[in-house]
């Protein structure tokens, strides 16, 4: 990844992390959530721990990332695979913080009030007894 990213001059734009014990470290460094995924997402840890932290996320049209993030206007849906989409949705965030500020604060007051652990165990248990009845 060294390599490429000094290959492609992209060595002033690109960092490596590395490992975060605590993902809230990381989450407070960056400005917009990417997942990027081609194949099934069911419910994408990423996309909630970002939400939960007030950061926007671009999400491909894969599995439950889309149906969040869509719901909660906190972010925006690509079509997978749709690298110029991608990159587009990229470019309008990175020239927006007044997006990415509101985006971020939709997807912080939906995680708090739809996202939570208790909330999701609640929907789920209504799933299993509507299907037990």
């Amino acid at each position: 990844m060294r390599q490429l990213i000094g290959q492609l001059g992209l060595v002033e734009s690109v960092r490596m992390l590395g490992y975060f014990k605590d993902s809230r470290t990381f989450l407070a460094a960056i400005d917009v959530n990417v997942l990027s995924s081609v194949t099934l997402e069911s419910m994408p840890f990423t996309v909630i721990e970002a939400m939960a932290a007030g950061v926007p996320s671009i999400a491909s049209d894969v599995g439950g990332a889309k149906e969040i993030v869509t719901e909660c206007r906190g972010g925006c849906v690509v079509p997978k695979g749709d690298v110029e989409a991608l990159a587009a949705a990229m470019r309008a965030y990175a020239g927006s913080a007044v997006r990415r500020e509101e985006e971020g604060w939709r997807a912080a007051a939906y995680a708090r009030e739809v996202l939570t652990g208790d909330k999701m165990a609640q929907a789920t248990l209504a799933v299993y007894r509507a299907l037990h009845h």
